[in-house]
């Protein structure tokens, strides 16, 4: 399709209403109508660039998606998706106790639009979300943004292992800027 998926309207514009739209069915991690589904993580933050640049973009049959779709009106150059982004927190606790998950995430000035999304284990129990991140239980992600910003945030969430057993929490992330995507680093599993 020549069209971006968040582009209802199919007219080569994508407005305010139709990225919010289009970012809630992600957040919400909803099937959206046209263009794949689970909607992917990049498409998103693509849609937000697009707005920012001016609404109305044009498809480069030379490009993959979703970095086929540019700007039209004073196009920018597109960047590396350059962008610092790494988790801490605690690797060692007790079953059934909590513990605080951290995301850092430093964007580049030239940032238009980010999210991220963290992958949680199974069993493990996820709460407190912040910056209004949502949790689909079925897929196990968390899902923050899309920011339509440059700003640095500190997002985190509470983990809490299973009570009575030994177990492993293998974390993984994504984060994407304006269309490109990068592993959040860091620390990687908690064990109790």
């Amino acid at each position: 399709a020549t069209q971006h998926p968040a582009d209802a309207d199919k007219n080569n514009s994508i407005v305010l209403n139709e990225l919010t739209a289009y970012a809630g069915s992600w957040k919400g991690g909803s099937n959206w109508t046209v263009g794949p589904n689970p909607i992917p993580l990049s498409y998103v933050t693509r849609a937000g660039f697009l707005w920012k640049h001016g609404e109305i973009y044009t498809f480069d049959s030379t490009k993959e998606p979703p970095l086929c779709w540019v700007p039209k009106i004073a196009p920018v150059p597109d960047g590396t998706g350059d962008l610092a982004v790494e988790r801490s927190g605690e690797r060692l606790i007790k079953p059934g106790v909590s513990t605080d998950i951290q995301i850092k995430v430093l964007p580049t000035t030239s940032t238009s639009a980010y999210g991220i999304e963290e992958h949680v284990a199974d069993n493990w129990t996820v709460s407190n979300i912040s910056d209004d991140g949502t949790f689909d239980s079925d897929s196990r992600v968390i899902r923050w943004g899309v920011f339509v910003d440059a700003n640095a945030r500190t997002l985190h969430y509470t983990l809490t292992a299973p009570p009575q057993i030994i177990s492993v929490a293998h974390l993984f992330g994504a984060a994407s800027v304006d269309g490109f995507l990068k592993p959040v680093s860091g620390q990687d599993r908690v064990v109790a």
